[in-house]
């Protein structure tokens, strides 16, 4: 089963003249009982690195049954663009969810991406993943 997690919008802070425009992360995605956050940071040479976090609202759903799943970085518009429901190519890069149900992809220049976790009956997509 395919699901497409919802972005979910965070209030806007209060900005004055002269602050640095804030970047677009973190980011809060939800799909179902799972919620998904999205971090970008920095390696001491300078690349990008987008971690995750995994956490679930459901007492029945552990995170720890996600640990060596896949999580899957494609360079936009992705694995599904045109071949429906099936995946048509290898991803730009992956990583696995640990027991904590954190992952993170190293090196990642800019650019469009789609991310698929590859979960227990599931896969998770998320979209128009810009990272800048």
């Amino acid at each position: 089963m395919k699901e497409i997690a919802a972005l979910v919008r965070q209030a806007i802070p209060l900005t004055v003249r002269g602050d640095v425009p804030s970047s677009a992360f973190p980011r809060q995605y939800q799909a179902e009982s799972l919620d998904i956050s999205l971090h970008l940071s920095h390696s001491a040479y300078g690349s990008s690195m987008l971690i995750g976090i995994l956490t679930s609202t459901s007492a029945s759903e552990s995170i720890g049954a996600f640990e060596g799943m896949n999580a899957d970085l494609h360079i936009a518009p992705g694995p599904f663009a045109t071949e429906g429901d099936k995946q048509k190519e290898n991803p730009f890069q992956r990583a696995q969810i640990d027991d904590l149900g954190h992952f993170v992809f190293r090196d990642v220049p800019g650019g469009e991406y789609v991310m698929v976790l590859h979960l227990p009956g599931r896969e998770v997509i998320i979209e128009e993943l810009a990272i800048r």
